[in-house]
């Protein structure tokens, strides 16, 4: 990633915000309802060859699982103080962010929008340090992950991502 073990990263992940308004929308609502949520990790954790994965998990299931209705409630603070953090670094190198975008549970192989459902997903990742999660067409719980990385980063992650599969 560039920066120090100590450093700190902000790891986040949109959530689908549908669900949790009220009033709730139309049923007739066609368009995004996304907010974005995050929490500070250590690179040091993040990267760490043997634990990285499985922290980061863990990291974003405990974020997810601590959504509530409330989601959208003090939208604005959170946006400035994303705002700030991606400025100013929180004290550390600015603009550290590892956002996650996409999620197994937005059913976008379900969506049908007249024409037919998607035979194919894709999310198009324009920078360095950006990872995608999309359901798998097949179902059954699997995942599909887009990553993109620098070159050395990128055969450094996919050695640690297939040893920490086995």
């Amino acid at each position: 990633m560039g920066v120090e073990g100590d450093a700190t990263v902000m790891l986040r992940v949109g959530a689908n915000c549908r669900s949790r308004l009220d009033p709730p929308l139309p049923v007739t609502y066609f368009g995004n309802c996304v907010s974005g949520h995050g929490t500070p990790a250590k690179v040091s954790d993040v990267v760490d060859p043997e634990n990285g994965i499985a922290f980061v998990a863990d990291k974003l299931s405990n974020l997810v699982k601590g959504l509530k209705r409330e989601v959208i409630e003090g939208s604005e603070e959170k946006i400035l103080n994303l705002l700030k953090y991606v400025k100013e670094g929180g004290g550390q190198a600015p603009g550290r962010l590892l956002g996650v975008a996409g999620s197994n549970r937005f059913d976008v192989f379900g969506s049908d929008f007249g024409w037919g459902k998607p035979k194919r997903v894709e999310i198009i990742l324009d920078r360095v340090g950006s990872i995608y999660l999309v359901e798998s067409r097949n179902g059954g719980g699997a995942v599909e992950v887009g990553v993109v990385l620098e070159k050395p980063q990128m055969e450094a992650f996919s050695s640690l991502f297939v040893n920490g599969l086995n």
